[in-house]
């Protein structure tokens, strides 16, 4: 293996490792939006939502740690957005959970204590009644209210009433893309070493 071969092979290496270790998923998220899925019943019921951090697991939908639920129309009082991020417990069933008024512009927004790495989200819906209804459409925004992921058709209608999800690593290069500066890189290297021959 020439010398410049083993500085491509090096350079490359790190380039991946780097990006590998740079981030596990969706950063800079600020708040989460629950809609219904187009085409399901209007009507929006979640007993919690998890929302994990990247690096320390923590939740940081739950009201606890800073989490804020806001929904425009509420089924009744017994109800409320608050409802979802009040920590899981046993009871899934009407009313502990959030239950929406069941109008087209119905939805749940959790925004968080800060912009934050998020590696996975839970939804739980309803196990008491109805549970046809629970898919959700979940939209994943950003500082100045920029979309950054959607994930469409999320699905908590089977036996366990929940669904998880893992998010995109919107900060690690795509494969194609670390071999190209992998090649820019080494072309520079052996330009360089053109030029001190000389």
């Amino acid at each position: 293996m020439s010398k410049l071969t083993q500085q491509f092979a090096a350079v490359l290496l790190a380039t991946v490792g780097l990006a590998g270790s740079a981030h596990a998923g969706l950063i800079g998220v600020t708040d989460i939006r629950i809609t219904k899925t187009a085409g399901s019943t209007v009507y929006i019921q979640l007993t919690e939502v998890q929302a994990f951090q990247s690096a320390t697991g923590t939740n940081v939908a739950l009201a606890s740690n800073g989490g804020i639920a806001f929904a425009p129309n509420v089924w009744n009082a017994t109800s409320p957005a608050s409802n979802a991020i009040d920590a899981l417990s046993a009871d899934m069933n009407f009313p502990n959970m959030y239950h929406s008024l069941g109008t087209a512009a119905d939805y749940l927004k959790i925004t968080f204590a800060g912009a934050t790495e998020l590696s996975s989200v839970s939804l739980f819906g309803r196990s008491d009644c109805c549970s046809e209804r629970d898919i959700f459409d979940v939209r994943f925004y950003g500082a100045n209210d920029v979309l950054l992921h959607t994930e469409f058709g999320a699905n908590a209608t089977g036996p366990t009433h929940m669904v998880n999800f893992a998010l995109p690593n919107t900060n690690v290069p795509e494969p194609a893309s670390v071999a190209l500066l992998g090649l820019g890189l080494m072309g520079l290297a052996a330009a360089r070493r053109k030029r001190s021959a000389k």
